[in-house]
């Protein structure tokens, strides 16, 4: 029984945890810049609409009131005004500067002295509606604001509560004792309004961090579900076994380069290249050999084209592929032999192969502007009969 109790106090009074924190002062901060850069706004109207019911309608509907110095109040409203005008600016600029280092203290520091500021213009002014007409609908509504509208901890906004609520008191019983009626009930209604406030104020601020909670969770889990299709379409156009593109990819790729080519009038070149007596190496050596052997070659076919428009992807078994763009024929039958000599200046051994007992490969390539008579798959073919005559 008491485990439960336990657990039911602790679910009422539920804060972020220790590794969130520092996301959740972010998210707060972000927040409240938000809502107060919208709050200023709302007060410059709402005053401006009050300055002309406080001098001129309720002094007609309650004539028997207290009236107000139209002076005083004048001042007072051009303070009040002003100084929403500032907090507006400031806010906006806070929200503009997410980036700073300090822009979580600097959204904190300005929310807490926007507050300060709004309970004392606002205790000030329910004292006067009282006075005025005899009602408290300035209290409850700046009651509301200050315990839902804020994100704070706890014990920072109770302690925005316990003040807004003391100031009013206090003018309350300064009033009372100028001769304003005490039978109202104010005092007790304003005392009751506080304890409500209090417990709803915390329900939401536990709704808040269970909330940013499961969206930070929601963020993580797509991050990872990001990340993991990441790696499979890596995988779905990377030969795993020698890091270069495989086949799929190299067919996305032609398809652009063709389009592309077709509409600038570019050259395309493909060439085909297959490792020699390859089936004998694998009976010889083994198959980890032979796989030494692919990543070997691939690795330095990719040497020779590593322009950012050439591809250069592993065809299938023991072939591979490269496409070129924009280069001439003759320039392109320099990069090939170069290759070629390239591989076999690897010095891999393969006794049953070459003459000098090294792997060797044998090369085709074609060459192609395209157009609207042929495609993209004669070019390929044309490289891989240049293969086979090779």
């Amino acid at each position: 029984m008491t485990v439960k109790l336990r657990e039911k106090w602790h679910s009422l009074f539920v804060d972020v945890s220790d590794e969130l924190s520092t996301e959740f002062a972010r998210h707060c901060a972000q927040k409240n810049a938000w809502r107060f850069s919208l709050l200023p706004v709302f007060n410059i109207f709402t005053q401006v609409a009050c300055f002309f019911i406080y001098l001129y309608v309720y002094p007609a509907s309650f004539p028997d009131k207290v009236q107000l110095e139209p002076v005083r109040f004048s001042v007072f409203s051009m303070v009040y005004i002003a100084s929403n005008i500032v907090f507006f600016i400031l806010f906006n600029r806070v929200r503009q500067d997410e980036s700073r280092p300090d822009y979580v203290a600097r959204s904190h520091a300005l929310t807490l002295t926007f507050l300060a500021a709004y309970v004392a213009f606002e205790s000030y002014e329910t004292i006067l509606e009282v006075e005025i007409s005899g009602n408290i609908y300035r209290f409850l509504a700046t009651f509301f604001m200050v315990a839902f509208l804020p994100v704070l901890k706890r014990r920072v906004k109770a302690l925005y509560l316990i003040a807004f609520t003391v100031f009013v008191e206090c003018g309350f019983s300064y009033i009372i004792s100028q001769g304003h009626p005490s039978s109202n009930r104010y005092q007790e209604i304003i005392f009751l309004f506080l304890l409500v406030c209090l417990v709803v104020s915390n329900i939401t601020y536990g709704t808040t961090v269970r909330t940013f909670e499961l969206q930070y969770s929601l963020l993580a889990v797509n991050e990872e579900l990001r990340k993991a299709n990441e790696r499979l379409e890596h995988l779905a156009v990377i030969d795993p076994l020698t890091g270069i593109s495989n086949r799929r990819a190299f067919d996305q790729y032609m398809t652009l380069a063709w389009r592309s080519a077709y509409h600038d009038k570019r050259h395309l070149t493909v060439i085909m290249i297959d490792i020699d007596n390859f089936k004998s190496y694998n009976d010889t050596y083994g198959h980890q050999k032979g796989d030494d052997c692919l990543c070997a070659v691939a690795t330095c076919i990719k040497g020779y084209f590593h322009r950012e428009t050439d591809m250069v992807a592993r065809y299938g078994g023991e072939e591979f592929i490269v496409l070129s763009v924009q280069e001439t024929t003759a320039h392109m039958q320099e990069r090939a032999e170069s290759m070629r000599k390239g591989v076999e200046a690897l010095g891999l051994e393969h006794r049953n192969g070459s003459a000098d007992g090294v792997v060797t490969i044998s090369v085709g390539l074609s060459t192609a502007i395209p157009s609207e008579n042929i495609r993209y798959e004669e070019l390929i073919k044309e490289a891989d009969d240049a293969l086979y005559q090779a």
